[in-house]
């Protein structure tokens, strides 16, 4: 598959230790004949880093041009993340609208690399929400590309591509006599409440999704995938606000402590480094020799 956004590699202060190069979300939509990708650039998009969240948001619209001067498609909106702490999480979500003809559309969410959680922790949770309008014939219809057939058209992954879950294979709305067809919604997780077991080792998570899309409609995707237990490795002393490593984060959670011991609610244990039940200048000096390390 190619990639519409490329590949970026992302250095900055609170990003985990572990954290290096970065897959961008692909997403590749093709004309009726199934065999012409068109893409956009990574340049229509900005990335953000806020402590232990990267997020990417697409900055404008992208049209997508046929060979014959015709719109393919309109991504109207696209945008990824990842979460840190305090557990691993990916995120991707767009909409995208339909040409005067059908497409089908294989969109993957960048892979979120981690420590290894063992199998005897490791459970995970994957949801999603799907958004069908019909924009003008009164009939609007979303088809999973999944294959066995019946495969749902969102799935979620663990370490190379091993599906956890797949959910809804199909969606379609129909207008009433005299009445506009609409939106219709759908929603899924796995599991419903909770998390479920994996039962492998897992270091890596990711989502996608495949479907055709009927013409000159809009169709909304919002999907994640996480696990339940932290990351091992992401915190070490210093550490307090879980995000790999000691930084000015971490700074200015323990100057809003300062002062505080174990019986007041300005308390935060992580803070008092020599376990003194009070967070004082001895914990301070801690705090500083250990500045700028890594948990890794």
């Amino acid at each position: 598959m190619r990639s519409l956004f490329g590949l970026m590699s992302v250095v900055c202060l609170g990003l985990p230790a572990w954290a290096g190069q970065w897959d961008a979300l692909s997403i590749e939509v093709h004309s009726p004949s199934g065999t012409d990708t068109y893409a956009v650039s990574i340049a229509n998009g900005v990335l953000t880093v806020d402590g232990d969240r990267l997020e990417w948001n697409l900055s404008t619209p992208v049209t997508l041009v046929g060979t014959g001067g015709e719109t393919i498609a309109t991504i109207a909106s696209a945008s990824y993340a990842y979460q840190f702490s305090p557990r691993a999480t990916v995120e991707m979500d767009f909409a995208i609208l339909s040409g005067s003809q059908a497409i089908e559309v294989y969109a993957d969410s960048p892979i979120l690399p981690f420590p290894t959680v063992p199998d005897t922790l490791a459970e995970a949770r994957a949801a999603v929400s799907f958004a069908l309008t019909d924009g003008s014939d009164g009939f609007a219809e979303m088809v999973s590309l999944g294959m066995p057939v019946g495969v749902g058209a969102y799935r979620g992954r663990v370490n190379d591509g091993q599906t956890f879950t797949s959910m809804i294979y199909q969606m379609a709305v129909q207008a009433q006599p005299g009445m506009p067809a609409g939106t219709v919604n759908a929603n899924g997780a796995f599991p419903t409440i909770g998390y479920a077991p994996l039962g492998i080792d897992v270091s890596q998570l990711s989502t996608d999704v495949s479907f055709t899309l009927t013409p000159n409609d809009l169709f909304i995707v919002d999907a994640e995938m996480g696990i339940s237990e932290p990351v091992p490795g992401l915190t070490c002393p210093g550490d307090l606000n879980a995000n790999g490593g000691v930084d000015l984060g971490d700074l200015t959670i323990f100057l809003n402590a300062y002062g505080a011991c174990a019986t007041q609610s300005s308390y935060v244990p992580q803070a008092d480094l020599n376990s003194d039940s009070c967070i004082t200048l001895q914990d301070l000096g801690e705090l500083l020799t250990l500045f700028g390390d890594s948990c890794q």
